[in-house]
């Protein structure tokens, strides 16, 4: 059988060999991971507060201007289609414009 992380007495000391390279391994995996973050997550994340309160009012707004309970299936997956771009369009424009703020703020 095939033994994951070393067989006892690799390196002498009765413990696993490989024991600190799968750490950095696995440590590297999780740096991976974090950079492959999507610009949309990491927008949503850094402005939270803001994206909530858009997308607050922008049901309000759906709930106004159509009658939800009465609209047919192709309609509602056209407004969640559309509600779901218009939040992550705002969300990357709100990360975009706030960032290019703090760097100008940055540079004075």
């Amino acid at each position: 059988t095939v033994q994951r992380g070393g067989s006892a007495g690799t390196n002498g000391s009765g413990g696993t060999g490989d024991c600190d390279h799968d750490m950095n391994t696995n440590m590297n995996l999780n740096m991976n991971i974090v950079a492959m973050n999507p610009p949309i997550f990491a927008a949503v994340n850094r402005h939270g507060l803001l994206v909530f309160i858009l997308a607050n009012l922008m049901t309000g707004i759906v709930n106004l201007s159509i009658n939800t309970l009465e609209a047919s299936r192709g309609v509602a997956i056209v407004v969640i289609f559309l509600y779901l771009c218009g939040i992550g369009a705002v969300a990357l424009i709100i990360d975009k414009l706030l960032s290019d703020r703090a760097m100008r703020l940055k540079t004075k």
